[in-house]
C-alpha cells in the first residue's frame, strides 16, 4: 500500500476515534423538551464513585475547575477529567428561562479535558466543550 495513502487512512481513523469521545452542552435546551427552548445558563462537572451505577439523583459533588483565568471580559475554565480510576465524571448542562429550569446530564467517562467560557460576570455560559 502506498505510504501516503496509509498515512492518510491512519489519520482519518485517529480523527474519528478522537471525535467519538468529544461532547458539549448544546446552546439551547433539547427540542424534545418542547417550546419555548431555554438557553444554557450553567455547566457543572460532577463526580461519583466508579463502582456505582449511573446516578440520576441530585446532590452529586461539583468539581471546581483545575484552571481559571479572566481575560478581556471572559472567564476561561478548564477541568482535567477522569484522572482517578475510582471516580467517574458527568456533565450537567442547566437550562433556564422565566422561572423554569431543567438539567441535561452527559456521561463524561471517556473525555480527558473540558473547557468553558463564561461572561465576565459569570452569569451566562458562552461555550462548553470536552474532548
Amino acid at each position: 500500500m502506498n505510504q501516503h495513502l496509509l498515512g492518510a487512512l491512519l489519520a482519518s481513523v485517529l480523527a474519528n476515534a478522537a471525535s467519538a469521545h468529544s461532547l458539549s452542552c448544546p446552546a439551547q435546551s433539547p427540542s424534545e423538551w418542547g417550546a419555548p427552548r431555554m438557553p444554557l445558563v450553567e455547566v457543572n462537572v460532577l463526580i461519583y464513585p466508579a463502582d456505582l451505577p449511573w446516578p440520576t439523583e441530585e446532590g452529586l459533588p461539583f468539581v471546581v475547575p483545575d484552571e481559571e483565568r479572566k481575560q478581556h471580559g471572559v472567564v476561561y475554565q478548564v477541568w482535567n477529567m477522569n484522572t482517578t480510576p475510582t471516580e467517574n465524571d458527568q456533565i450537567e448542562c442547566r437550562y433556564a428561562r422565566k422561572g423554569q429550569a431543567r438539567s441535561l446530564r452527559l456521561d463524561a467517562a471517556h473525555v480527558k479535558q473540558c473547557r468553558a467560557e463564561l461572561q465576565h460576570d459569570e452569569t451566562r455560559v458562552t461555550s462548553f466543550f470536552c474532548d
